[in-house]
């Protein structure tokens, strides 16, 4: 009768499958000890090599191949199934983790940010000193220019009366408006109407006299009112009849008098240009005055935000130095008088 490799070994196989690693272990040993005996080395008796090649055979055959194959079926019957388990009540969430306490500074880390935020408010409070400085001398310099356009403006004024009165002077409009008619004013006011006045407000039209029209040719921004009464007036006399010598001597006066305004004209646009530059001026300087008031009040609440920071580190050092902390007072003094 053929023997198994697991009766060769002498051992049952239901008491050793599955194999794991004690069990392989115990199988090796009961195959040496079995080797010893059945070694043609070791035995004399005829068969021994046949039996050492079966007992090698059976081995390795239970080592390599044994397992991956399923044990036998087995005899016994199966266990009743168990009953399921009651369910579990829900387990309630557990609370929340409070936060960490932040970390506790030592004395010389305490020191060391005392002495970085000391000397971040001194820059602080150089640049709160500088943006300050800056400011006042925006807005006295702003009110420079706002005091030098009214001035221009007025000027401005001024000079302009003061040309009319010099031109009205030197062309004799007052004789000339005093030796008019009623009906020559009526019609010296209708053509100034027409002609198109500059300074904005025409000439009365109803009943005027020569005291009306000379104040209104004075009263004017420019010169342009007394020019035009008296081109008005040489247009008059060119419609009347007179000698031709006089008329060639009106057409040359008339011609110095454009030439005269139109260099009144230039001044006057050259002290335009010059009031809306300094206009211009003291726009911009109002706007680096409020650009510079945004910067200084910046600069005032990052200083009082290192104070306050400052404060808080002094109470900590102070609370630190009161309970010791392991510090000497020496020690404490040194680095102190180093920091300050």
């Amino acid at each position: 009768m053929a023997l198994s490799d697991w009766e060769a070994l002498g051992v049952n196989r239901e008491d050793y499958f599955p194999l794991d690693c004690d069990k392989k272990h115990f199988l090796r040993k009961q195959y040496l000890r079995r080797a010893r005996v059945v070694h043609p080395d070791k035995c004399k008796l005829d068969g021994a090599e046949r039996a050492s090649s079966i007992l090698i055979s059976a081995f390795q055959s239970i080592m390599v191949s044994d397992r991956h194959h399923p044990p036998p079926p087995s005899t016994t019957p199966p266990a009743p199934p168990t009953p399921p388990a009651p369910p579990t009540p829900p387990t309630p969430p557990a609370p929340p983790t409070p936060p960490a306490p932040p970390p506790q500074r030592g004395l010389r880390d305490i020191y060391r940010v005392l002495a970085h935020q000391r000397a971040r408010l001194k820059a602080l409070r150089r640049l709160e000193l500088a943006t300050f400085r800056d400011k006042i001398e925006l807005e006295i310099t702003e009110a420079e220019e706002a005091a030098a356009v009214k001035l221009s403006v007025r000027n401005r004024a001024t000079e302009a009366s003061r040309r009319a009165r010099i031109v009205c002077a030197e062309s004799g409009i007052e004789k000339e408006l005093a030796a008019l008619s009623d009906k020559e004013l009526q019609r010296l006011a209708s053509s100034l109407n027409a002609y198109g006045s500059s300074g904005g407000n025409g000439v009365s039209s109803v009943a005027p006299t020569a005291t009306s029209l000379f104040a209104w040719a004075v009263s004017g921004p420019s010169c342009d009112r007394v020019y035009e009464i008296k081109i008005a007036l040489f247009d008059m006399s060119e419609q009347c009849k007179r000698p031709e010598a006089l008329k060639r001597q009106d057409r040359a006066k008339r011609l110095r008098l454009e030439a005269k305004r139109r260099q009144d004209q230039d001044d006057e646009r050259h002290m335009q240009l010059i009031i809306e530059r300094l206009r211009e001026q003291h726009h911009a300087s109002q706007i680096a005055c409020e650009r510079l008031e945004v910067a200084y009040s910046k600069a005032k609440l990052e200083k009082e935000e290192a104070e306050a920071v400052l404060k808080k580190l002094m109470t900590q050092r102070n609370a630190q130095v009161s309970t010791g902390s392991g510090v000497s007072f020496f020690s404490i003094f040194r680095r102190f008088r180093d920091i300050v």
